[in-house]
């Protein structure tokens, strides 16, 4: 019986030691996350702010190359015309070869 006891009082031992050890690094983990989250949850907004930013910019480029486009477009019809009607064109039909 005396066996038996001891076997029990020592497996309830090791169950608290287990305990303590499991309470203590769990705790470790929530006094390092804390913080931690704190980091990872301004690194995000700010990521968020930069993405913001460079959608905002993209637009504005996108904006001024779509101009630029519709300027060059206007540019190169007027040319086209211009050539068609002979003005200043190295095709001129009176321009002595």
């Amino acid at each position: 019986m005396k066996y038996s006891t001891e076997t029990y009082i020592l497996q309830t031992k090791i169950l608290q030691d287990l305990e303590q050890e499991i309470k203590l690094k769990l705790l470790f983990m929530l006094s390092y996350m804390g913080p931690e989250m704190l980091k990872l949850e301004a690194s995000l907004e700010e990521t968020v702010e930069m993405v913001n930013d460079l959608k905002k910019d993209s637009s504005k480029i996108r904006h001024h190359l779509m101009s630029y486009e519709n300027e060059l477009q206007e540019r190169l019809v007027e040319v086209i015309f211009r050539d068609w009607m002979g003005e200043g064109s190295v095709y001129d039909q009176n321009t002595v070869h």
